[in-house]
């Protein structure tokens, strides 16, 4: 019988990891919108996908050769571990994965030119003497996709000076010159506000814009039990303590998986995980993930930060309690944040946009319990960054402090520069009067 110690975790639960190593569950309704844009006839419109921290992007462009097959060639590319500091970097870097995407594909390369781009003209050098030959090695009815992950680092590349300002248009030019030649690009949720700066590679047609959702409740089911069938199997129960810690957020489920199968290792005669065995892994997991709640705390605005240490509070005090947007307010009114409705209401519309809480049974509540713990253990609203109105009622008391010192010292200096020999004039005191006896 093979050693358990020698039977790989299929789980990747680091941000580091081969992301088209560990399981992927979902995401069909994704991948239909993509097929029906990539297969569109006369050219194949961009696609841009959107999804918070941790929800599965870039898994996702690294399953696309899996889900489309040989017909349609994929060019992943992570941008985040590009050197992008010229033109020439970037368009390097396109041709080597376009050249990779042909090997994968057993295409024979004899009438490629070599990849030694010059120092100068590289777009020429790109468009004609190496892209123009590629396209038209294509077979018949097979198509080149280049997958863009995290398409803000190539705006910020452009900000910066390190790539044309162009940038963008000339990719759109290629995809008009080829009508074989498509895009999808990645974008966290929370920059939605470069979309325009994605023109005219992206059009404003919101078809071409798909949303990444939080895992369902049988897509977690899915995940937590397929890719360890032939070991173990998770009861209902745990299932329910992993979905309320995680929320469907795909990151968290892969990490209560990993430790799971570690579990499992140790005592591989067991058959059957249960409930007692997620809520022990929950030590593990919590701390892998720290960094990750932190990271997004930061990237929230204020009012969004203050409902949600609101939110907490509240549910901590009284879990079934619904946090509503009046409860919300008489709590924040006790902080040195106090918000009105209209604002409150707008920051849970931003929370539920990015799935980090949601009404259920009625109730609002944060997504994921793990979520939540970090929040009431870090989440103060003294840690957040002073707003830069302060409430009325401390620039009333900011204004008092300052006129009754200005008073003391008027006072102060008054007495210093009388005569010595001069007494100062009585002052008057309101006394109640003695109750006679």
């Amino acid at each position: 019988m093979e050693s358990t110690s020698l039977i790989r975790n299929p789980y990747r639960p680091r941000p580091e990891d081969d992301p088209a190593a560990g399981p992927f569950a979902g995401r069909e309704r994704i991948f239909e919108q993509l097929y029906r844009a990539v297969t569109r006839p006369g050219g194949i419109p961009t696609t841009l996908i959107l999804g918070g921290p941790a929800m599965g992007k870039t898994a996702l462009v690294y399953r696309f050769q899996d889900v489309f097959g040989a017909e349609n060639l994929a060019v992943p590319l992570r941008l985040l571990q590009l050197p992008l500091n010229q033109e020439r970097d970037w368009l390097v870097a396109l041709a080597t994965g376009a050249t990779k995407a042909l090997v994968d594909h057993n295409y024979t390369l004899a009438r490629l030119p070599e990849l030694l781009p010059p120092e100068d003209a590289i777009r020429t050098w790109f468009d004609e003497s190496y892209f123009q030959p590629v396209m038209a090695l294509l077979q018949r009815g097979h198509r080149l996709i280049f997958l863009l992950d995290d398409i803000d680092v190539l705006i910020q590349a452009m900000d910066d000076g390190r790539l044309p300002a162009d940038t963008l248009t000339h990719l759109h030019s290629l995809r008009q010159r080829y009508p074989a030649l498509g895009f999808v690009l990645t974008l966290d949720a929370g920059k939605d506000d470069l979309l325009p700066r994605l023109e005219p590679l992206l059009t404003a047609d919101p078809t071409g814009t798909a949303r990444l959702e939080r895992l369902e409740h049988d897509e977690v089911r899915w995940l937590m039990n397929e890719p360890v069938d032939p070991y173990y199997s998770i009861t209902i129960e745990a299932l329910e303590v992993i979905y309320r810690a995680t929320g469907g957020f795909p990151r968290l489920c892969q990490r209560y998986g990993f430790q799971l199968f570690l579990r499992w290792q140790m005592k591989p005669e067991r058959k059957i995980m249960e409930a007692e065995d997620a809520r022990q892994v929950t030590a593990l997991v919590y701390p892998q993930s720290e960094a990750e709640f932190a990271a997004i705390w930061k990237t929230l605005p204020l009012d969004e930060q203050l409902v949600l240490t609101a939110i907490s509070g509240l549910t901590y005090d009284d879990p079934l309690t619904s946090a509503a947007t009046s409860a919300i307010q008489t709590w924040l009114v006790e902080t040195d944040f106090p918000l009105e409705t209209t604002a409150i209401r707008s920051a849970i519309r931003g929370l539920e946009y990015a799935q980090l809480v949601e009404t259920k049974d009625g109730k609002l509540r944060i997504s994921s319990s793990l979520f939540q713990r970090w929040l009431l253990e870090n989440a103060r609203p003294e840690t957040t960054t002073a707003p830069a109105s302060q409430p009325r009622w401390r620039l009333v008391l900011a204004v008092a402090v300052i006129l009754g010192l200005l008073i003391a010292g008027l006072l102060l200096l008054s007495q210093a520069t009388q005569p010595a020999a001069e007494s100062v004039a009585p002052t008057i005191t309101l006394l109640a009067p003695t109750p006679t006896p």
